[in-house]
């Protein structure tokens, strides 16, 4: 436990250090939209999924997330190392690169 401090100001002072960018450009421009693909289930519907990654452990395990997904009304998604491997398609990944 320590004793309260008094509040006050730090010091300093705020300096504006603003300037006129001009005509400054990202040099940047729209190729094209690319809709992700969708396969045999679109898990961005889905209101439950049963997500395997790296702990599933090997293919083989697959199927058994499968069944638990069946018998809670959900779908399997996965993670991007699950993918990699080829374990699920693309359309399956879930994550901050992907959906949902």
């Amino acid at each position: 436990m320590f004793p309260a401090v008094e509040a006050g100001s730090a010091g300093g002072q705020v300096v504006d250090k603003s300037v006129d960018a001009g005509e400054l450009s990202a040099h940047r421009r729209f190729v094209e939209v690319l809709q992700a693909e969708v396969g045999d289930v679109d898990i961005t519907k889905e209101d439950v999924l049963v997500s395997v990654g790296r702990g599933i452990g090997d293919k083989e395990n697959i199927p058994m997330a499968d069944e638990l997904a069946k018998a809670m009304g959900a779908v399997v998604s996965c993670s991007r190392p699950v993918v990699d491997a080829k374990w699920l398609e693309k359309s399956r990944q879930v994550g901050t690169s992907a959906k949902p």
